[in-house]
């Protein structure tokens, strides 16, 4: 992926950025056009959803987590492009928009990447990452484009193991797509060893936009099973119950890792800032949109039955996604402030618990139950929430 610039210095030793000031970096937020560019990913993620409840198992899962990070790594792609770029020059804006079109189309291809629809999930993707490192490409300066030659053979490594994966059937196609996420992620490991710079308000702005999608899906998903039940006192509860939920998944990020992660970034030096972008953002960010995703893929079945006893695929997704969201903000906040929340390690063991053992209840209930943990966990973490608030995160601390 493209992992942002390399710092270059000045004769007099000053980094220099041929695309824009130290200063305007600092501030830099998203433009609307990446807002525009992250409406495609709300469809995406709507399909993956479907994927999760088509089966209702393993395979079924194992297909949907496949798919949810082979779609939120291409975002991720781009995240990390626009950071870089802006989306001032002609070049970004193209590359941005034919993403877009080829983006919508992988995601018609979601739900069926595993069956008929394999090439018209991998040949869009193939095209969005060619569109992406065109954007890099042309949205630089000269002296970049030398070391992104270096970079540009391994950056098309995971998309062409997709692309031949859409060509072939299963179980060949799984394996090469699996190759292809390991390429991914151990290009960004790799990539992070360098020393790349990152603008702090504007990724971390993006990633929490990302979030607000998959916060989106849940919103619809309780929309959606509220529809298709009959309008009683118990579906209105239920309803209530998952808004709530969901409500508390956005407490988990918002009032937690999504300011300390900025203000991290912005106090780390520039080669510890790449890192932690990569570690915090752009790996375990995804754990927190799976747990987002997962948790509304319960709650939709959950709203529409809320008298019938619950099933154990939807208890176990509605318990591991909300642990899911809470372990991944405990790892990230470790990794920025070397502080464990460990109100929520608790809270995670109990949703693994009642996962496991609380059986035969009404499904309304055992959502009520679940959600009851995590906003117990919020509460109790206030009082050392406010005292972190105080003092600023030490990015010298983690190396």
């Amino acid at each position: 992926m493209a992992w942002g610039r390399r710092r270059t210095a000045t004769r007099n030793g000053a980094d220099h950025n041929p695309l824009m000031t130290t200063a305007s970096r600092h501030t830099m937020r998203a433009s609307t056009l990446e807002l525009f560019f992250d409406l495609v990913f709300v469809f995406g993620i709507t399909q993956v959803s479907t994927v999760f409840r088509s089966g209702r198992d393993l395979e079924s899962f194992g297909q949907g987590l496949m798919l949810l990070l082979m779609l939120a790594w291409t975002w991720v792609v781009f995240s990390w492009i626009t950071n870089f770029t802006g989306t001032d020059r002609p070049a970004v804006r193209f590359s941005l928009i034919a993403a877009m079109g080829a983006s919508l189309v992988m995601a018609t291809g979601v739900a069926g990447a595993f069956g008929d629809d394999g090439l018209w999930f991998a040949v869009p993707l193939f095209l969005v990452r060619v569109a992406a490192q065109a954007g890099y490409w042309f949205g630089t300066g000269a002296e970049l484009n030398a070391a992104l030659r270096t970079y540009l053979p391994l950056a098309f490594v995971a998309p062409a193991f997709v692309l031949a994966g859409g060509f072939v059937d299963d179980p060949v196609r799984t394996w090469l797509w699996l190759v292809a996420i390991a390429v991914d992620i151990g290009s960004a490991i790799t990539a992070g060893r360098g020393e790349w710079d990152v603008a702090p308000g504007h990724f971390a702005e993006r990633y929490g936009l990302f979030v607000i999608i998959a916060l989106g899906e849940s919103i619809v998903a309780i929309g959606i099973g509220a529809l298709s039940a009959q309008r009683t006192v118990a579906s209105m509860a239920a309803l209530v119950v998952g808004f709530i939920g969901t409500a508390a998944l956005w407490w988990s990020y918002f009032a937690h890792l999504a300011e300390k992660g900025e203000r991290y970034l912005q106090d780390a030096p520039p080669k510890e800032r790449g890192r932690f972008a990569r570690d915090a953002y752009s790996i375990l960010h995804f754990p927190i949109i799976l747990g987002i995703v997962l948790f509304s893929v319960a709650v939709e079945n959950v709203v529409a039955h809320p008298l019938d006893v619950i099933p154990g695929f939807e208890r176990i997704a509605m318990a591991a996604g909300l642990a899911l969201v809470l372990l991944a903000v405990v790892a990230a906040t470790y990794r920025a402030v070397r502080q464990i929340p460990y109100e929520r390690i608790v809270a995670a063991g109990l949703l693994g618990f009642l996962a496991l053992v609380v059986t035969g209840v009404d499904a309304v209930w055992f959502m009520t139950a679940t959600v009851v943990v995590v906003i117990a966990a919020l509460v109790a973490e206030q009082p050392r929430t406010r005292r972190m608030a105080s003092g600023r995160p030490r990015a010298a601390d983690a190396a």
